[in-house]
């Protein structure tokens, strides 16, 4: 029973920064909600510009397509007719948008601000763990110390709250790409140093997949990153570079389900 308990406090101190990487940047976000009276705490809601004419819309669209299994190829209620697969594959394509079929009709926009605050509180998660592994924050007794806990709370709150997401988290389709971001860099630097492709290769077709216009950002960056890995990788180079070569272009080769419909 000891052996349990000590093992469950163990397990509970290790996941306990991962839990706070979470809801430090979702407390900070409802807080702003709440002094901003957004429902259900006053009768404001987050739609803003595009999110207002265009998201909302589509979302809507969306829901009414999946409760009554209509074509996701074209749509008549989108202005006077609209291709439904361009506009899946930009605005849509995310599958935590799938999620909305549990969500009631008269409740879209709700739908949509749970979905932005939780894809914000995400990204403190994703970037905590980006800091953990590429700074090797776990010491030899394998834990992670307050010393080093602190600070990358504090960065991973604020990839999460930076300006770019405080400018642009209206773009509820951006967010996955960025929640993503610093897992494709853990998987980049797995495959370079570790020669352990899966992770690289899984979050980079679920960002090229969820959002084509960011993930070609992330990519150019990527590129650069590879560079910088590639040449203070020791020996074995040319299998290092036709390794990145290869699951980029796979990576990139699963979205063509999606994309090459849309191009068509």
């Amino acid at each position: 029973m000891k052996r349990e308990k000590k093992l469950q406090n163990q397990l509970w101190k290790e996941r306990m920064p991962l839990i706070a990487s979470f809801f430090l940047p979702f407390f900070i976000l409802t807080v702003i909600c709440i002094l901003h009276d957004v429902y259900p705490f006053g009768e404001q809601c987050i739609l803003h510009i595009d999110m207002y004419h265009q998201y909302c819309p589509f979302f809507t669209e969306f829901l009414h397509k999946l409760r009554t299994g209509g074509s996701l190829q074209y749509s008549w209620n989108l202005g006077l007719g609209s291709d439904f697969v361009s506009l899946y594959a930009y605005y849509l394509a995310s599958p935590l948008n799938f999620l909305i079929v549990l969500c009631p009709k008269h409740y879209v926009i709700e739908f949509m601000t749970i979905l932005v605050l939780a894809k914000i509180a995400l990204c403190g998660l994703t970037f905590f763990l980006f800091l953990k592994y590429h700074f090797h924050l776990i010491g030899k007794d394998s834990k992670l110390h307050k010393n080093q806990v602190i600070p990358a709370l504090v960065c991973s709150t604020a990839y999460a709250l930076s300006g770019f997401v405080a400018a642009y988290s209206w773009d509820i389709m951006w967010m996955d790409c960025i929640l993503l971001f610093p897992l494709i860099m853990v998987g980049l630097e797995k495959l370079v140093r570790e020669q352990k492709p899966g992770l690289y290769f899984v979050t980079l077709a679920l960002s090229v997949f969820a959002n084509y216009y960011i993930s070609i950002m992330i990519c150019i960056f990527l590129v650069f990153y590879f560079i910088l890995l590639f040449f203070t990788q020791k020996g074995g180079k040319l299998k290092v570079f036709l390794r990145f070569a290869w699951y980029s272009l796979l990576a990139g080769s699963v979205s063509m389900v999606l994309l090459l419909p849309e191009i068509a």
